[in-house]
């Protein structure tokens, strides 16, 4: 890989795509590294506040940087797990363990929400996907459940369930689903259809479609309608 690369580990312009928030693509950084990111097409101004955003190319752009990033660690002898490259709440699948801090966990919610909402309006549908959701649907429809308030699952060190709440699963064919789960032996599968709903009902409005299945043993689940990015 060529040193000039951006996603190349000592490139100027490699810190400030890691700090680019990995679920809407703001870019946090100084102006200078900005302005580069803007220079080479892989951001863009949005917005009445003019915030810049990661396009496409610089989604991309900032994948190239993790994974080099990855390749660099798995190089280094295991001290330590090194620092994240990830910025910003990120999206909670119901797979973690729970947030340490709920206080600070809602305000970051809140700021990056109100992001989402402003790249969807300067694209011009408030009530579709943006691209660069397409892009990463899972992430975007686990994001917007807890934003809009439905609870994720959470598990404990052993990778126990310890909370009930969405649990939402991108298969290999791309689609994602959406389970209600929880502790054991607190009948959470008899509440997972009234609460699927409820997700249901969140989703629908902000362009996610999605049908509700009753799996049997496996308990109910939504499959959730991904639009293709140039779908009317």
């Amino acid at each position: 890989m060529s040193d000039h690369s951006p996603t190349h580990t000592n490139s100027p312009l490699h810190a400030a795509l890691g700090a680019a928030d990995p679920v809407t693509g703001r870019v946090r950084a100084s102006p200078a590294a900005v302005a580069a990111l803007l220079k080479a097409g892989l951001a863009a101004r949005y917005g009445r506040l003019g915030d810049a955003y990661l396009t496409p190319a610089g989604l991309a752009a900032r994948a190239e940087a993790v994974a080099a990033a990855s390749d660099v660690t798995q190089d280094r002898p295991a001290t330590a797990p090194p620092a994240p490259l990830l910025r910003g709440p990120g999206a909670c699948f119901g797979n973690r363990p729970v947030t340490a801090d709920p206080l600070l966990r809602k305000e970051e919610l809140a700021r990056t929400w109100a992001a989402v909402l402003e790249v969807r309006r300067v694209h011009g549908a408030p009530d579709r996907p943006a691209p660069w959701e397409l892009n990463q649907p899972a992430a975007a429809i686990a994001f917007a459940l807890e934003a809009e308030g439905i609870i994720p699952s959470a598990v404990d060190e052993t990778g126990a369930c310890v909370r009930e709440g969405y649990l939402v699963i991108e298969l290999p064919a791309g689609s994602v689903r959406v389970h209600w789960t929880g502790p054991q032996g607190l009948g959470v599968r008899y509440r997972a259809q009234e609460a699927l709903e409820k997700c249901r009902a969140v989703l629908g409005p902000l362009g996610w479609g999605s049908l509700l299945y009753n799996g049997g043993r496996g308990g109910f689940y939504l499959e959730v309608d991904v639009p293709r990015p140039d779908s009317p």
